[in-house]
């Protein structure tokens, strides 16, 4: 299992015990005293899926401006998928050693470098060419503004995948296991709503009017969406400067304080040894039955996005 914010504690107790200490820097309670970081892990991985699902209604209108063919457009499309993968293992794994907070850091960082480029990458181009003159243009003729789209939409794509990787991680240390299903569903359920905002937003972004900056810097109705992707980020990294790592000041703490996110029948049941109130986790074969079920639910996704040319 994926750790969070240190070392998890051998003491069930222990894992709980912060849990109902002010979540929000700043001594922040909410009524169940455990619901303020997961508002901000759906704020986060709301943001993050709008940026994925922004660019999809101009994605190949840029391209094609860029002078990129249809089959490099598929390759932009799946990129980000690919980036989704690397960052669910290394930013999961690389959050075991520095931490939750730091590893959301880190993921909204790579998300930022990848928007600026994608926003940067038609600025210095020659005037769009006709679809025609994209198809027969020879191989010969390197064009890094394509590229640069390509690499840009994988970097947003391990930090969106890290993101979500690290936070799904943090609800399994974090949430009692009563809440764990519900609370893994709301943060699907906000993916769901950014995925579904996300191409309004894009569409909105079309009709921004065309801006040169300095002679160079070109902001146009193409571009934008990579500036609203950024701007998006940089509100990410002010909602996550209020995240407060619980689970690592439980490690920290021991079994001082008592949870009050876990009912009274819980704590006891966890305090006696008591095997009927121990958390019951999923066999290993039924975890590779829900990597299965995933690899194709979101694999037939995929397909009907780069349908969207044709």
């Amino acid at each position: 299992m994926l750790r969070c914010g240190g070392a998890l504690s051998t003491s069930p107790m222990a894992a709980s015990s912060s849990l109902g200490e002010p979540l929000v820097a700043g001594g922040g309670h909410t009524r169940s005293g455990c619901e303020t970081w997961h508002i901000i892990f759906y704020c986060d991985v709301f943001m993050a899926c709008v940026s994925f699902s922004l660019v999809m209604p101009s994605l190949w209108l840029y391209l094609s401006g860029l002078r990129a063919s249809r089959g490099f457009y598929a390759w932009v499309v799946a990129i980000y998928s690919v980036g989704e993968a690397i960052g669910s293992l290394v930013v999961g794994a690389l959050s075991t050693s520095i931490g939750t907070k730091r590893s959301l850091v880190l993921c909204i960082l790579i998300s930022i470098v990848g928007a600026m480029a994608y926003a940067l990458a038609g600025s210095t181009l020659e005037p769009q060419r006709t679809f025609e003159e994209t198809e027969s243009q020879s191989l010969a003729s390197f064009n890094p503004a394509p590229w640069t789209v390509l690499v840009a939409r994988l970097l947003q794509g391990i930090g969106s995948g890290g993101m979500q990787a690290v936070e799904q991680a943090y609800i399994s240390l974090a949430a009692p296991p009563n809440k764990q299903t519900e609370l893994t569903g709301h943060l699907s359920t906000f993916a769901v709503l950014g995925f579904i905002f996300g191409p309004a937003i894009g569409a909105l972004g079309t009709q921004f009017p065309s801006i040169v900056f300095m002679g160079v810097l070109r902001i146009d109705s193409l571009s934008v969406q990579g500036w609203i992707m950024a701007a998006l980020n940089l509100l990410m990294m002010l909602v996550t400067s209020w995240f407060h790592d619980v689970v690592a000041d439980s490690n920290k703490r021991g079994t001082e304080n008592t949870s009050h996110c876990s009912s009274v029948d819980e704590l006891q049941g966890l305090a006696t040894g008591n095997a009927s109130a121990s958390p019951v986790y999923s066999s290993v074969m039924g975890v590779w039955g829900c990597v299965a079920f995933f690899f194709f639910h979101f694999n037939g996704f995929a397909i009907q996005e780069l349908s969207l040319i044709h």
